[in-house]
């Protein structure tokens, strides 16, 4: 399988542009895509449930503003990056 290529963007998925993400030093860049990829990993071999690996994403890429995918992936990830789109929504429809 060929790893997702993660990229984090500011503007998030629906949390909105006044929520900008929070500047990160350049190894914790990789160690975010890591853990994105190991969540992807383990959702798409079955370790994993929907509803937990959407929430341990979405609490990996949260405070960094969202994220983007590119480059070919499985139909678990796409369904994953997209409940987890829904999740970041979700919560940043439920901030004042």
């Amino acid at each position: 399988m060929r790893l997702l290529e993660v990229t984090m963007f500011a503007a998030a998925l629906a949390v909105g542009a006044a929520r900008c993400g929070t500047p990160r030093a350049d190894n914790s860049g990789a160690a975010l895509d890591s853990t994105v990829a190991a969540i992807v990993r383990a959702y798409e071999a079955k370790e994993i449930s929907l509803d937990s690996a959407t929430r341990r994403l979405a609490d990996a890429v949260e405070p960094t503003g969202g994220l983007a995918a590119a480059g070919p992936m499985s139909a678990e990830a796409r369904e994953l990056f997209e409940a987890t789109g829904r999740e970041l929504a979700r919560r940043g429809a439920r901030r004042p």
